[in-house]
């Protein structure tokens, strides 16, 4: 009987400790492919958006991506193929879905034209789980309420570039050096070091964050969309191509900066803005004629060079 005893005991203990080891074991594949998943979500992530700020989403809980690349523009076409193979991972059931697609939001600092809305809603057709909404700070567009503004306003990025970027600058693709299926490239300016203005930037802005702040509707709505002062400015000086039209401070200084302008329309009565005093300078230096014309959603339009006149 006591034999017996010791044999049940003995028993009952092994089988305890077997399924003590049994799930340790399965504890710790558990926690292994959730850290597999994360960090090939975090991995996709930085591969997808170039300008992915860790410290915005570890103190503020925003995930920030620059839609514009750099560039000052939402290009849709630039990231489409990043996204698609990116995405498919992190939104793919069964793998730990990190990040849903309910939690993503575009993000940019402005629109001219506001084609983007139509682009994306187009290019996320096969991607019901993400908002085709986009949210900008300024919107003299008009095509969105997720702005802080419709007013045609000065942002930093539209000239400081990759200095309030983290140094990061605007993807590219390029044979020589971005391999078949492989993910857009960006360029990491670190001889910029000394003139980085990015953290400074950030708080700067966040100085000025009310969170307590009343919500009240953006203000300056024209009640009309953008597009259709890019078309009539089209007509009005004879240019098929709408493409060759960039509305709004931020894309006249691209133009300045970045184009071959052909000339820059200026509403008279912000002649003497100081937030056009950049694009006035910049005109004059580069012998790019300014035209006084009356605008509407903006205070000022770049018009760039057919290739054909150069």
């Amino acid at each position: 009987m006591k034999k017996a005893s010791i044999t049940i005991y003995l028993s009952l203990m092994l089988v305890l400790i077997v399924s003590v080891i049994s799930a340790s074991i399965v504890s710790v594949k558990v926690q292994a492919g959730r850290s597999r998943v994360a960090n090939s979500v975090d991995q996709a992530m930085f591969s997808l958006f170039a300008q992915y700020d860790r410290d915005l989403l570890s103190k503020y809980d925003v995930f920030f991506i620059d839609g514009a690349v750099g560039s000052g523009n939402m290009q849709i076409g630039s990231i489409y193929d990043r996204f698609t193979g990116a995405m498919g991972y992190i939104l793919e059931p069964n793998k730990g879905n990190v990040f849903g697609g309910k939690n993503l939001l575009f993000v940019d600092g402005w629109i001219g034209k506001g084609a983007i809305l139509n682009t994306l809603q187009k290019e996320l057709a096969n991607y019901p789980e993400i908002s085709s909404d986009i949210a900008v700070v300024a919107d003299p567009a008009n095509v969105t309420e997720l702005c802080g503004t419709h007013e045609d306003i000065l942002i930093p990025s539209s000239c400081l570039n990759s200095t309030v970027s983290g140094l990061v600058s605007r993807t590219f693709l390029r044979d020589d050096i971005i391999k078949k299926d492989d993910y857009h490239g960006a360029v990491y300016y670190g001889e910029l070091e000394y003139s980085d203005l990015s953290y400074e930037f950030i708080d700067a802005i966040v100085r000025e964050f009310e969170y307590n702040a009343p919500k009240t509707a953006a203000e300056n709505n024209p009640g009309t969309k953008g597009i259709d002062e890019v078309n009539d400015i089209a007509k009005h000086f004879g240019i098929d191509d709408i493409n060759l039209i960039k509305p709004g401070i931020g894309e006249a200084t691209r133009v300045l900066l970045r184009r071959v302008p052909w000339k820059v329309l200026i509403d008279e009565k912000y002649k003497d803005a100081d937030e056009l005093a950049h694009v006035v300078r910049l005109a004059e230096e580069k012998n790019v004629p300014i035209e006084y014309y009356p605008l509407t959603h903006y205070k000022t339009c770049g018009i760039i060079r057919k290739l054909a006149d150069t």
